[in-house]
């Protein structure tokens, strides 16, 4: 999934399988297109289409880079994580760093 990710924050949609998490991801998102495992031509038939049409590739690019920013990314993740701990009572941070989220 870090690689998923890593695309996504370029900008570059992908086609990934569906019924995966990363591809439960992509549907909800609209940053690429989900295929049956083990579907080449499925798979190439995407491929191509998404390549022959440059709108529709900038437009899945598009989302991919702003589900990133808006949902997956280290700093939400920070925080969610934070937020549970204190939801646990637990100081998860030694007591000489500053919280600043």
């Amino acid at each position: 999934p870090n690689r998923f990710f890593e695309y996504w924050a370029a900008g570059v949609p992908v086609i990934a399988t569906k019924g995966t998490e990363v591809g439960r991801i992509v549907e909800q998102m609209g940053g690429g297109v989900t295929v049956p495992n083990h579907h080449p031509e499925t798979l190439a038939g995407h491929a191509y289409d998404l390549l022959s049409n440059p709108e529709k590739l900038r437009e899945m690019g598009r989302r991919a880079r702003e589900a990133v920013e808006l949902h997956f990314n280290w700093d939400l993740a920070f925080g969610n994580l934070l937020d549970l701990y204190q939801q646990l009572g637990v100081n998860p941070l030694p007591s000489q760093f500053a919280i600043t989220c």
